[in-house]
């Protein structure tokens, strides 16, 4: 499953440009890069009245990310990676459409104070709680995956035939896969790969090109992820929505 999700945004990306009957050449491009997140304060919301008996929510909750650099060489598709695949039209050569993943890794921090509100197994609660692994512990460490379509623009900051700098800006949305991990009033759960909600954001980098076919780029990129369907054990679920910003270094290929 980890595979699908990893290889169908570029599988419609082939299959899209493919359909299209233009007589002009396209500029591929494709990079690969790590970054660090950071995330803002959430509110989880957990339900379950099937198989269980809650319905609570965990107010201003804080997140960090999970870099795991150690397996950047052995196991890439480990750390928190970015991954692009896109074209630049050679009539609009400032203009182009990407698919991209983006793998973070949301984890929420152990221990925590925070507001807790709602039914837990016919108790009321309205009250500060200490958030122990034992109560929640919640995370989308495989990851918070962002699975998006992108518009592009370039601008040419200098004409320089062997190293050009380049402003390149994005705007897109799509989907959130996460492989979620959570344990929720002792409960678990591990996955798996789910449409859990939706996704929306930009970035802008700069675009340092060397020659004709390498380049890196230095971004940030800002989203919003809006998770209407997270999965915890049994049939419960989880809802949350949070801003992210990302600091993404990357390497690329034109061809």
């Amino acid at each position: 499953m980890k595979k699908v999700i990893f290889f169908l945004p570029f599988y419609f990306c082939c299959h899209f440009i493919n359909s299209q009957n233009l007589k002009t050449k396209r500029i591929w491009f494709f990079n690969y890069g790590i970054h660090r997140d950071v995330y803002s304060r959430s509110t989880l919301h957990f339900i379950d009245k099937k198989t269980d008996n809650f319905d609570f929510k965990i107010h201003k909750v804080k997140a960090k990310d999970q870099i795991d650099i150690e397996y950047l060489f052995s196991q890439p598709t480990v750390p928190q990676y970015v991954m692009n695949l896109g074209f630049y039209f050679k009539n609009k050569p400032n203009f182009g459409i990407e698919f991209s993943i983006d793998h973070l890794k949301y984890v929420m921090v152990d221990f925590q104070n925070a507001f807790v509100s709602g039914q837990i197994r016919g108790k009321i609660y309205e009250k500060d709680t200490l958030i122990t692994p034992d109560f929640v512990k919640f995370e989308h460490s495989n990851g918070n995956n962002y699975l998006m379509v992108n518009a592009v623009n370039k601008i040419q900051l200098s004409k320089d035939q062997l190293i050009r700098f380049n402003l390149v800006s994005k705007l897109g949305g799509g989907v959130l896969a996460p492989k979620s991990n959570t344990r929720v009033l002792g409960k678990l759960r591990d996955g798996p790969f789910f449409v859990s909600g939706m996704v929306f954001g930009a970035s802008s980098a700069l675009n340092i090109a060397v020659g004709k076919h390498f380049f890196t780029e230095l971004a940030f990129k800002g989203a919003y992820a809006i998770y209407t369907n997270g999965l915890i054990a049994k049939e419960g679920k989880v809802k949350h929505q949070f801003l992210s910003g990302q600091a993404i270094i990357n390497l690329g290929l034109n061809f």
